[in-house]
């Protein structure tokens, strides 16, 4: 058997939400903050699924970069 498909049925995915979004605008960089107790239970390998639960400001574009905060480093 394809080593590959056995791989994928030992990982499982994990939802994550997001606490915060903060835009910064000189750098063009949209951040997502999750817990950090949250980011470090999570295993060395596997699929997360990110859920969004803020809404991005108006002051950011399509073209924005996109960060994940695992410290929560809020201002």
């Amino acid at each position: 058997m394809n080593p590959f498909v056995n791989r994928l049925r030992t990982v499982s995915i994990f939802p994550v939400k997001t606490l915060y979004v903060t835009v910064d605008t000189t750098t063009t960089v949209v951040t997502y903050g999750i817990c950090p107790k949250i980011w470090k239970a999570l295993p060395c390998e596997g699929f997360i699924l990110l859920n969004i639960a803020n809404t991005v400001p108006t002051t950011a574009t399509d073209a924005y970069l996109v960060n994940i905060d695992t410290c929560l480093t809020l201002s």
